[in-house]
């Protein structure tokens, strides 16, 4: 018995690695109210230079994308409609001025996260 109490601990460890392990920076966010919290990342999201994501944690997505209406829209039509969303676009960086191409994966993961 004392197996399988230890194997949904397993289970969310695994999920950890896992999630932590993707060369792609990725992002959870959960809803609350009208906005969207972003609660965790994973380790290459850590690793991008233009934004230090411990300034970012616990931030709604309104205000970190306030200038991507886009992205906002994106995430809220994935939520709503229970969708994955692919959204791809150039942008300037706004700490470096830097262009970049952006290729986002937007996926709803019941009840509240995106």
């Amino acid at each position: 018995m004392k197996e399988l109490e230890s194997e949904p601990f397993l289970l969310k460890e695994n999920i950890n690695q896992f999630f932590n392990s993707i060369p792609i920076p990725s992002y959870i966010w959960q809803k609350k109210d009208d906005d969207f919290i972003l609660i965790d990342y994973n380790s290459a999201a850590e690793q991008l230079k233009y934004r230090k994501i411990i300034d970012i944690i616990n931030g709604k997505a309104s205000e970190i994308y306030q200038d991507r209406p886009d992205i906002v829209e994106a995430i809220n039509r994935s939520y709503q409609e229970k969708i994955s969303i692919s959204l791809k676009s150039n942008y300037t960086v706004k700490t470096t001025g830097q262009k970049k191409y952006n290729s986002l994966n937007i996926h709803h993961l019941p009840p509240d996260l995106i």
